[in-house]
């Protein structure tokens, strides 16, 4: 019994082996097409990677000049600050000499007040005495309206005298 048995067993380890070898072939060729599907995996991957790596890129190089925009835009910035701050300094100087000149201007009037309250004084003097001359004047002028009537009618009155006389 012990060579059937043998004998079975030999059959039963060959079935295994055939057994062993048919599910080794099909493994082997599941590992193939899981390979190639990996293959597949991994090259889709890749380029994935690849395309996500070259946005990057894309995105490096658009960071890359912002910061380039953002530096010229600090150096043309600083550059304002420091123009406004010369203007700022331009005007201030200019206020503080228009102060100054409203300051001196100021003065002036004050004086010229001073010198027009004393002119409008000499001006009301000079418009009195005006007013006393026209008055002298009127006065004189009737008084001389006078003299000449009186010199007529003794014009008129010798001429009467000597036109009789004449006569």
């Amino acid at each position: 019994m012990e060579y059937a048995t043998r004998a079975d067993l030999d059959r039963m380890l060959e079935k295994i082996v055939g057994h062993i070898e048919a599910t080794g072939m099909q493994t082997h060729q599941q590992l193939a097409v899981l390979g190639s599907r990996l293959d597949r995996f991994e090259a889709g991957v890749e380029a994935r990677f690849l395309a996500i790596e070259a946005r990057f890129d894309a995105i490096e190089a658009r960071f890359d000049a912002i910061e380039d925009r953002i530096a010229t835009m600090d150096e043309r910035f600083s550059t304002l600050v420091l123009r406004v701050d010369h203007f700022e300094n331009r005007v201030m100087a200019a206020f503080r000499e228009v102060r100054d000149q409203v300051a001196i201007l100021a003065e002036r009037i004050d004086v010229l007040e001073a010198r027009v309250g004393a002119v409008a004084g000499q001006v009301e003097e000079l418009n009195t005495r005006v007013e006393a001359l026209e008055a002298g004047t009127l006065a004189l002028s009737g008084r001389l309206d006078g003299v000449g009537e009186d010199m007529r009618q003794r014009f008129r009155i010798v001429n009467d005298r000597l036109a009789q006389m004449a006569a």
